[in-house]
């Protein structure tokens, strides 16, 4: 399962995905910090029959304004990643998961050390970034031009809808764009899944006075 929380919410958590393959991840977005809590990492699966224990925490440092976290194998190595909005910042960041043994990549140090700077920073992912340029308000992830590499699918204040495609280089330069609704500024208004059951994630959004279907069948994107 993972989880997505928010101290304006009195402590209460949301539930996003029931998916025995992920962990408890906990945003926390006026903090900066993202804990995430497994076994055995985020691509552990309990086995039956066993107690679960949860291992970690391990902590990630984000900017304040975050939001919308999402979990799914995004470079397709097997283990779980993470993607999340950082509006301070205009941009979308994505954790990859490291491998077993594998050291993340170390953060950047203060160049000033007259302050008390402690590491805080100690989970196993490797942070890409994908800079939008605009206030974003609901992130989904999934494969919509059937190429078998997941895609992202945001809404925002410039585009009303934007997907942006991964390439087989691990880029995101490919997009296409849908401007003929008015988005919710929730962070839970879009989905991406198999809503007419073809076998092909389609996209769903919550908008102004309309539930919007991006169908595959209907829709080339």
């Amino acid at each position: 399962m993972v989880f997505l929380g928010n101290p304006s919410s009195s402590g209460r958590v949301n539930n996003l995905h029931h998916n025995p393959k992920t962990v408890l991840a906990k945003e926390i977005g006026r903090l900066g910090i993202l804990v995430v809590c497994g076994l055995h990492a985020l691509s552990g699966q309990v086995p039956s029959g066993e107690k679960v224990v949860l291992a970690g925490p391990e902590i990630t440092k984000l900017d304040w304004n975050t939001r919308a976290l999402v979990s799914h194998d995004i470079d397709g190595d097997g283990r779980l990643d993470l993607g999340l909005i950082n509006n301070d910042s205009a941009k979308i960041e994505l954790l990859y998961q490291t491998a077993p043994g594998e050291a993340a990549p170390a953060g950047g140090r203060a160049v000033r050390q007259n302050r008390w700077a402690p590491i805080l920073e100690d989970a196993h992912f490797r942070r890409e970034n994908i800079v939008t340029g605009a206030y974003l308000y609901g992130l989904a992830v999934g494969d919509l031009d059937n190429d078998g590499r997941p895609d992202l699918a945001y809404t925002s204040n410039r585009e009303p809808l934007t997907v942006r495609f991964q390439d087989a280089d691990g880029s995101w330069e490919r997009a296409w764009s849908y401007d003929d609704m008015e988005p919710l500024q929730w962070a839970p208004t879009i989905i991406a899944q198999d809503v007419d059951g073809d076998g092909r994630d389609d996209l769903a959004v919550l908008a102004q006075g309309q539930l919007a279907i991006f169908s595959r069948s209907r829709v080339e994107l």
